[in-house]
């Protein structure tokens, strides 16, 4: 899964808690295997505002698609 901030970079405390709650999601839920948070080098952006969460599969592709995944943000968002 791709977690973007606009202003917040990885390492911050906002990105940290998305990271994790991303996480968390995959490893409860059994149609995921080992979950790999972002990596130096591998999976986040030079200027570090965009990570990358990696889960394995653990269930074929008709299990893994009867229930869709939820979208995370890291800010509150306002409707005009």
């Amino acid at each position: 899964m791709v977690i973007h901030s606009g202003t917040a970079t990885i390492d911050s405390p906002q990105m940290r808690q998305a990271i994790d709650r991303v996480s968390a999601d995959f490893a409860g839920d059994t149609r995921f295997g080992s979950v790999i948070a972002p990596q130096p080098g591998f999976s986040i952006s030079p200027d570090g505002h965009t990570g990358i969460v990696v889960a394995g599969a653990d269930a074929s592709t008709d299990d893994a698609a009867l229930r869709p995944c939820g979208a995370i943000s890291t800010r509150p968002t306002t409707r005009r």
